[in-house]
């Protein structure tokens, strides 16, 4: 048995040795990818030295308080003026500034006084204000936005502005899901006395897809060797397939066949069982024919087992962005007994008195349950070396 941070970091390594493959695919359309290329500013930005308010353009002039209105900029409508020191040219914010002009006065601190206008008094006036320089975001011909950058709504502006109209991405991964266990059913059928829905089976396919991998469904095989044996052995060799994620079957039970299977097909083994709770059979294998890597994430088949193993042990390594870190003061109190790294279901509570959000451990954390993970908010993280946890502490959470 490993720890959960030795783990993360076989994972995390053998995840980032994927070789990349890359699509081209619309800008609108690349939320939730990872650029596979450099992408490099075509023009300045801005393009053209600009207002950054609806105002009058001026030269600026010492003790200057009044000036004519010469004439009148308008976004998309440039003409080029000559303005003496006098005069001044109404402007609108985003619109290209005249030449001589280096000061844009805010409409707030003018008064109109006929085809004159007025400095208001008390107003600040400063040389060179409220204007927008050519290339004072970004020069032209330099690194934008660098390979490797997750596709955010934020960072699409900028791919505009250097006229991407399509962007190269990596390729998504490719997951078959693959549900095991003689006792389940589709979630759509009403189950016999001693059958269950396989609910982990819906719970990946958007799980893993929430990732922004491609999942395709393997459905339920039951617990018998042949049968075991022949999936795994279809989806190893299948080349559309980057990984393989199962759940079931890797337990310690006479009817766990999983990890017995995987060896005999020549999967390597590296690790099994991790110091968490819930999720401590987990497993994972790769294979490794001609040189291509495929992995198998094994999880376990209790529900709250195999959500917890997938969002803190594998999503992480393969989500387009790291999980960010969250902390709370915890409102409740839990004490453990094992060495183990324990996660549990939490729910908010109103934000405590040093401004960060307060959360309680809530309902049953049996590893079977599925009522504490559908109404909680977060999960929260006891480490391995913490025994208890006190009302008042501050805890890591993962948001749901």
């Amino acid at each position: 048995m490993i720890s959960f941070a030795e783990a993360c970091e076989i994972v995390r390594k053998e995840c980032s040795s994927m070789p990349d493959r890359f699509i081209s695919v619309p800008l609108t359309q690349a939320i939730g990818h990872i650029l596979a290329e450099d992408v490099v500013t075509d023009t300045p930005l801005p393009p053209f030295t600009n207002s950054a308010v609806d105002g009058v353009a001026v030269r600026y002039s010492e003790g200057r308080r009044e000036w004519t209105v010469a004439a009148e900029i308008t976004a998309g409508h440039f003409r080029q003026i000559l303005l003496r020191e006098d005069e001044g040219a109404s402007i609108m914010t985003g619109a290209r500034l005249p030449e001589d002009a280096d000061t844009v006065i805010p409409v707030e601190d003018l008064i109109p006084e006929g085809d004159h206008i007025r400095f208001r008094d008390g107003a600040r006036l400063k040389k060179g204000m409220n204007i927008r320089r050519c290339g004072e975001d970004m020069e032209v011909h330099v690194t934008a936005v660098t390979k490797g950058t997750p596709i955010t709504p934020s960072v699409i502006p900028l791919l505009a502005a250097c006229g991407k109209e399509t962007v190269n991405v990596r390729a998504p991964l490719t997951a078959a899901i693959v549900t095991t266990g003689d006792e389940l059913v589709p979630h759509s059928t009403v189950p016999a006395a001693d059958q269950i829905r396989a609910t982990n089976r819906p719970m990946l396919l958007t799980a893993v897809f929430r990732t922004g991998i491609t999942v395709k469904d393997f459905g339920i095989i039951n617990d018998d060797p042949g049968n075991v044996s022949a999936a795994l052995r279809q989806l190893m060799e299948d080349e559309s397939v980057d990984l393989i994620i199962t759940t079931g079957g890797v337990s310690v039970g006479t009817r766990d066949l999983l990890r017995s299977e995987l060896h005999t097909l020549g999967a390597e083994e590296l690790f099994w069982r991790v110091r968490m709770k819930p999720g401590t059979p987990v497993m994972f294998s790769r294979w490794n024919p001609g040189g291509r890597s495929k992995y198998i994430m094994s999880l376990p088949g209790n529900p709250l087992s195999a959500f917890v193993t997938w969002t803190t042990l594998f999503a992480p390594s393969l989500a387009p962005a790291p999980p960010r870190r969250h902390y709370a003061h915890l409102n409740s109190s839990y004490s453990k007994k094992d060495d183990k790294r324990h996660i549990l279901c939490g729910q908010w509570q109103s934000s405590s008195a040093s401004g960060l959000p307060a959360v309680i451990v809530s309902g049953s954390q049996s590893s079977g349950g599925m009522t504490a993970l559908a109404r909680a908010h977060c999960l929260i993280i006891v480490p391995e070396e913490t025994a208890e946890l006190r009302q008042g502490d501050i805890v890591e959470c993962i948001p749901l």
